[in-house]
């Protein structure tokens, strides 16, 4: 019976040099094959597209030129998610109304506007109206005298809003604290009524200014005048002779009052012009002034 073969000692070194290599390989993790690939980078976040913008407040009132509102849109994808970093763009339908900066409106004149916010294929709006209201009011004259009863002066308001600026075709309602002494229409035009002293108020929306008004107290003293009835002097206001309501017999004293005299008489000087009996002839205004 044959022996195999031992192999010998060169033979064994040559082997154990081959598996050297492969069995540290599989000692350090690695493959027989050889280092394991490179692995690829992952693919990069490709964004959503844009479904819905959504632009918030929905509607802007602003009261004065100059004032600001800050929008805020909230972009969505088609899942309802909501996209942080989407980008906005922003545009005003009526730029001279209403300007748009990232957001924020800026009110230039009276009108209305369109803000709109657009990402991508989607967009929202939001109503901007710019109105004016007067903040403060100023009228001048800031005071009226007047001399006669029925003298008229003319009183102009200018309105402004919060930050000072005109506001144009503002309503301005007029009234007068004492009708009696003084009134005023509905344009300004302020009519002395009776001796004294008011306030006429200009206001607009909670806007006020008020301008002192005074009236002489001269035309209600005695002023000798006459009207002719039956050749007999009378004694009249200024005011009387002027619109011809003097009457016989009335005597309007220095205090105010019109009382009947049975004898009436005039006081001061005597009037230079004398009437014929039967007539009402009140003195122009040179023969009241030599009085």
């Amino acid at each position: 019976m044959t022996r195999p073969s031992r192999p010998n000692r060169a033979s064994l070194g040559l082997r154990a040099a081959l598996l050297l290599p492969i069995i540290l390989a599989w000692y350090c993790g690695g493959s027989p094959a050889g280092p394991d690939p490179t692995p690829e980078p992952p693919p990069p976040d490709v964004p959503l597209p844009a479904a819905t913008v959504e632009v918030a407040p929905g509607s802007v009132v602003l009261r004065s030129l100059g004032d600001t509102e800050t929008l805020a849109a909230t972009v969505r994808s088609r899942d309802g998610a909501v996209l942080p970093n989407a980008s906005v763009d922003w545009a005003s339908s009526d730029p001279t109304v209403a300007s748009v900066d990232a957001g924020t409106v800026t009110a230039l004149s009276n009108g209305e506007a369109s803000v709109t916010a657009t990402s991508g294929a989607a967009s929202g709006s939001a109503a901007v109206r710019v109105e004016q209201v007067a903040a403060r009011l100023n009228v001048v004259p800031r005071d009226v005298s007047f001399a006669a009863i029925g003298d008229t002066a003319r009183l102009s308001a200018t309105a402004y809003d919060g930050n000072d600026h005109e506001v144009a075709d503002a309503t301005v309602e007029w009234s007068s604290t004492y009708p009696d002494v003084a009134t005023v229409s509905d344009d300004g035009l302020v009519t002395a009524v009776s001796p004294g002293t008011a306030e006429i108020v200009a206001a607009s929306g909670a806007a006020k200014d008020t301008v002192a008004v005074n009236v002489d107290s001269t035309d209600r003293g005695i002023l000798c005048c006459v009207l002719s009835c039956r050749g007999r002097p009378i004694l009249a206001s200024q005011r009387q002779v002027a619109d011809g309501r003097a009457a016989v017999g009335m005597v309007r004293r220095g205090n105010g009052d019109r009382r009947p005299r049975d004898r009436p008489r005039t006081q001061g000087k005597r009037c230079r012009r004398k009437p014929r009996p039967g007539t009402r002839t009140p003195l122009a205004s040179r023969d009241i002034g030599s009085l």
